[in-house]
């Protein structure tokens, strides 16, 4: 380690100064989860990396809730590049004292001053496996010392005060008055994107519907739901207490993350956090612990969840979530996903963002460092990609808080995230299975769902105009609900039959196949 007058230091292959160098290949800026992953992941290909970022570990993050499609692409993308170490069943197995299981996704819906009915509660599980509850600081914490062991440099506590893209080269200078070169740099920076921020790419105004905003935090003491409605169950395939738990109302929700739900867990903490319909909401000003109690106090069941509950960390408040950018790329620099834009936690879409991200982006950054051209087309895609992804996730969250004003809406717009899960994410969850039994990653590159649905977007955009035409009183509820029940069951159905006919196709084509050999 060097120790530099800044109070900056540096941990790597610089220190040591086995490995000095005039220009790195990559500069990545912020050290979350994506940006080490990405960061391990270039240097096990032999690339020149340095990290650096204002602060170091460990830290407090959000984004801690995994579902089976960042599973696979973020194993997908381990194997791949041949960092084992650092998938998520490695990860889950080492840090299993931090780290929560994930086995079920659960809503309960709240009306105040009642508690909540049985039939009204959901449960969206994967009986073939569990994913994880992250706890962030651990696990980004290991993802800094995992790359490290791959050769690439960080250097933490320490502010970007510039960043010049010049035809041939990076420069960037530093807080302390140093400066660095590149040949590329990514910036994962997030919501106060150093590159966004510095090139003028946040759009002032979010080009998103949802509008939400948030107060979060960890706490100790808070009771499993289970506990509280002791065999009063019905129809559950789980317990709540072993997933991410959703509390749905009116004017928001309220998620439920707990790490202390194995038998080897060692971790008391329970992540909890409020989002608000900012659509309904008059005040301006960002909630605060205060509202969360208040709203905790109004729902029964929730009381009881809480009645013992301690937060162990300030409570950490947004009064708008989110945000975007008018483009992810340019000439020798791509923001990651969290720097590009944010919808909401809803769905943990966040991570998979992110990872989709990083997936499109490692191929022709490493193509372009190898031969020395850093063409923009190479890199363009990434744009069509960001802003599909971010479109597709702001129309689920944006229809989700419009539904939260009716049961009968909610349940049949839950219907079209579970359609979204089976259309968008599948394809590619399947490709990532298929490159990890065969070694053969060609359909895992190839496959761009990545959670788009397509065919199934009109009817979503139908459903979400029939569901504020409820809100603003212009169409009956009653009629609301039957009309996105229809839209889900058409599309539903049209998913079924055209994955029937695609394997028949696949059928026909294997014996035809079988037939010319």
């Amino acid at each position: 380690m060097t120790v530099r007058d800044d109070s900056s230091y540096v941990f790597g292959a610089a220190s040591s100064k086995r490995r000095p160098a005039a220009r790195r290949d990559v500069v990545i800026l912020g050290t979350g989860i994506a940006s080490s992953f990405l960061a391990a992941l270039l240097g096990r290909q032999g690339l020149d990396v340095l990290v650096v970022d204002h602060s170091t570990h460990p830290k407090f993050a959000v984004g801690e809730s995994m579902v089976p499609y960042l599973t696979a692409v973020w194993h997908g993308l381990a194997e791949q590049y041949d960092v084992p170490e650092l998938s998520p069943l490695r990860l889950r197995e080492d840090l299993a004292a931090s780290v929560g299981v994930k086995a079920n996704f659960g809503f309960v819906y709240h009306r105040p001053g009642e508690r909540a009915v049985p039939a009204e509660m959901l449960q969206h599980a994967n009986p073939a496996r569990r994913e994880m509850h992250l706890f962030r600081q651990d696990v980004d914490a290991r993802m800094v010392y995992d790359a490290i062991r791959h050769g690439v440099d960080f250097r933490f506590n320490t502010t970007v005060a510039s960043v010049e893209i010049r035809h041939d080269r990076v420069l960037i200078t530093l807080g302390g008055g140093d400066s660095l070169e590149s040949q590329y740099v990514v910036d994962g920076t997030g919501f106060r994107s150093i590159l966004a921020n510095g090139m003028r790419l946040r759009d002032r105004v979010p080009r998103l519907r949802t509008r939400s905003a948030s107060c979060f935090t960890h706490m100790i003491d808070v009771e499993p739901f289970d506990a509280i409605r002791e065999g009063d169950w019905h129809g559950m395939k789980g317990r709540f207490a072993e997933g991410t738990l959703h509390h749905v109302f009116r004017d928001g929700w309220l998620w439920v993350i707990p790490f202390n739900n194995t038998d080897r867990s060692r971790n008391p903490v329970i992540s909890v956090g409020l989002q608000l319909n900012l659509r309904r909401r008059r005040l301006g000003a960002a909630p605060g612990p205060k509202e969360v109690i208040d709203l905790v106090k109004s729902l029964p069941d929730v009381q009881r969840q809480f009645r013992n509950a301690k937060a162990v960390r300030p409570w950490v408040s947004a009064r708008r979530l989110q945000y975007s950018s008018s483009s992810c790329v340019g000439h020798r620099y791509c923001l990651l996903p969290h720097a590009y834009g944010f919808v909401d936690p809803l769905y943990s879409r966040g991570l998979c963002f992110a990872f989709d991200g990083i997936k499109a982006l490692v191929p022709p950054l490493l193509e372009s460092v190898r031969a020395g051209d850093f063409s923009d087309e190479h890199f363009r895609p990434l744009d069509r990609l960001y802003a599909t992804l971010l479109a597709h996730h702001d129309q689920l969250v944006h229809g989700s808080y419009l539904s939260f004003q009716n049961v009968g809406l909610w349940r049949n717009w839950y219907e079209f995230w579970n359609l979204s899960t089976s259309a968008g994410e599948r394809p590619l969850v399947r490709a990532a299975t298929r490159g990890l039994e065969t070694g053969d990653f060609t359909d895992f590159d190839r496959c761009d769902h990545k959670g788009a649905m397509g065919a199934y977007e009109e009817r979503m955009e139908s459903a979400c105009q029939v569901m504020a035409a409820a809100e603003a009183g212009t169409l009956s509820m009653d009629a609301a609900v039957e009309m996105v029940a229809a839209l889900s069951r058409t599309s539903w159905s049209h998913y079924r039959h055209s994955t029937q006919e695609r394997g028949a196709g696949a059928v026909a084509r294997r014996g035809v196949q079988r037939r010319s050999v």
